[in-house]
């Protein structure tokens, strides 16, 4: 039973427990998932952002940033960028770091540096070289610059004296996007972009109202004598490589928090799973315990009894149905073993019988030692009648057979007759039989079937006894029972589980061969059959037998 204890909770606790944290590492990739797809929305937005404005696509302008404070400032408030949010730009010419967000260290790299930079177009998770992990995209921005200006730049000079590259602002389409913040980059006030009063755009004097874009132009445009010269045929291209990274810190503390949270919900299934297991385990194991305590209520006194298969659990049907089947081969051996025995003892019940008789005839002409040679004879054939009787008497008991006559009799007289049978054989073995007064007990019973237990006891007294010693008869009685108590000295060792089994000798060294284990089957068996309860006490130097009757009050 403790083992189908300990299946029950293991299987109730385990699949609770298995289903909770399955659920709860679905929840959590989940949670990761969703966390993840908005994070890779906001570089998204961020990077469309970036890329629909022309004026971050030249590397002039990103030069430009380091020495002017104001600027970059405002490009990041532009970009959106805070300590979550970092930027580090590359040359796709030279290969040379261009700007890198304040918030990013120096010695900190978004990627490996490497030329060509590789474009990453889909966003990957990236763990740098601080600890900390980036949600990180890659991609060009490529800038042509217009054929005039290299013509001009060539020449080196204009009809109005040296050569001044034409300073536009860049129109809306090119250099704002629906997000911008109410001063644009573009037409960006002084003191916004600028707080120097003349700030530099690399060797070029910049005025405070110009526009962005046509700083990033002036500044992009080659000069001076020693400018290579190129193709005029071919366009000439430049650009950078935009590292674009979104701190993953807010990401991971909401994944930490849900995990040790949906920690805490299985640890908490768990442990609600195997309280409810242990108060439910009896409700639920409550069938099983009711079919054990119906079979151990079966017995050697009825064979014809069986489990009924209606209160058998549906599960364990099988097994009933089973133990009946055995119950059923038990009883025919049974069966067959008493019919075996009866047969025996009623065949050998008339030989016997009329050897007894030859010896008696023979017994009662013989004289001297012819004599006491035939009395030896004749008490071995009348152990061995009784015998057979006995036989006869165990078979029918069992097989149920045995008639009963009930009458009203007094307990009392009924062991005063028994003692009177046994008291000279007693004293032969140098025991005396103590009887006090006897209470008054009525009862309704059998008296030939109670004068055989009672014969059966003492003679099992009277063969078992310490010698020299006493044995002690009383009868008590009270509203409900009556009982008469036999109570022999007695040294030996008994198996108190065997007494009562038929053919069980406990003290062969005392009663001589002349008890085959026979009496106290009967005597259980005739209880049983008067409806008394015999109660077999071996212990402290005393052997003590007790038939108690229920009276009907």
């Amino acid at each position: 039973m403790s083992s189908l204890n300990r299946r029950v909770i293991i299987a109730v606790v385990g699949v609770t427990s298995l289903v909770v944290l399955v659920a709860s590492v679905a929840l959590w990739v989940a949670m990761q998932s969703v966390l993840m797809r908005n994070t890779d929305r906001e570089l998204a937005s961020r990077s469309d952002r970036i890329m629909r404005s022309e004026s971050l696509k030249s590397p002039e302008f990103w030069r430009s940033l380091p020495t002017n404070e104001g600027r970059r400032r405002f490009l990041e408030r532009w970009l959106s960028t805070d300590w979550r949010t970092v930027i580090q730009v590359i040359d796709l010419r030279e290969g040379a770091e261009l700007y890198r967000s304040s918030s990013l260290k120096l010695e900190t790299d978004l990627v490996d540096r490497g030329f060509p930079p590789v474009p990453i177009e889909r966003p990957l998770t990236r763990r740098l070289s601080d600890g900390t992990s980036v949600r990180l995209i890659a991609f060009h921005l490529t800038h042509q610059l217009r054929s005039d200006h290299r013509r001009e730049g060539r020449d080196g000079q204009h009809s109005d004296g040296p050569h001044r590259p034409e300073r536009r602002p860049l129109s809306p389409a090119d250099d704002s996007t629906p997000d911008t913040p109410t001063h644009s980059a573009e037409t960006l006030p002084a003191t916004a972009l600028t707080p120097e009063p003349t700030p530099t755009l690399g060797t070029l004097p910049v005025s405070n109202n110009v526009s962005l874009g046509s700083l990033v132009e002036s500044a992009s445009l080659p000069s001076g004598p020693n400018t290579p010269r190129e193709n005029p045929h071919e366009p000439q291209h430049q650009g950078v490589m935009i590292h674009l990274a979104f701190g993953l810190e807010s990401v991971d503390g909401e994944l930490s928090r849900m995990g040790y949270v949906l920690g805490l919900l299985w640890a908490g299934a768990t442990l609600l799973a195997f309280a409810t297991i242990l108060v439910l385990r009896p409700a639920v194991l409550r069938p099983t315990r009711e079919l054990a305590a119906e079979i151990a209520r079966l017995g050697p006194d009825d064979l014809a009894a069986r489990v009924p298969m209606e209160q058998a659990p549906q599960e364990m049907r099988v097994v009933v149905e089973c133990l009946n089947g055995l119950f059923d081969r038990l009883e025919q051996a049974f069966k067959r073993e008493q019919a075996t025995i009866a047969n025996i003892a009623h065949e050998l019940r008339t030989p016997v019988a009329e050897l007894r008789t030859a010896l008696e005839f023979r017994q009662m002409a013989a004289t001297g030692e012819d004599r006491a040679e035939l009395d030896a004879l004749l008490a071995t054939v009348m152990r061995m009648q009784a015998q057979v009787s006995n036989l006869l008497l165990l078979a029918r008991l069992e097989a149920g057979k045995e008639p009963l006559q009930r009458s009203e009799c007094e307990l009392g007289d009924l062991v005063s007759e028994a003692i009177e049978r046994w008291e000279e054989r007693a004293a032969a073995r140098g025991l005396d039989i103590s009887a006090g007064t006897f209470a008054r007990a009525p009862i309704t019973t059998s008296p030939d079937h109670l004068e055989l237990v009672l014969d059966n006891l003492l003679s099992n007294a009277v063969a078992h006894a310490t010698t020299p010693g006493i044995i002690t008869i009383t009868v008590a009685a009270d509203r409900s029972t009556a009982q008469v108590a036999i109570a022999n000295p007695f040294n030996g060792t008994l198996d108190a589980d065997q007494l009562g089994r038929a053919y069980y000798r406990g003290d062969t060294a005392r009663h001589g061969g002349d008890h085959t284990g026979l009496g106290l089957a009967l005597c259980q068996r005739l209880c049983r059959l008067l409806g008394a309860r015999l109660e077999l006490m071996p212990g402290d130097g005393q052997f003590r037998a007790h038939v108690v009757f229920t009276r009907t009050v």
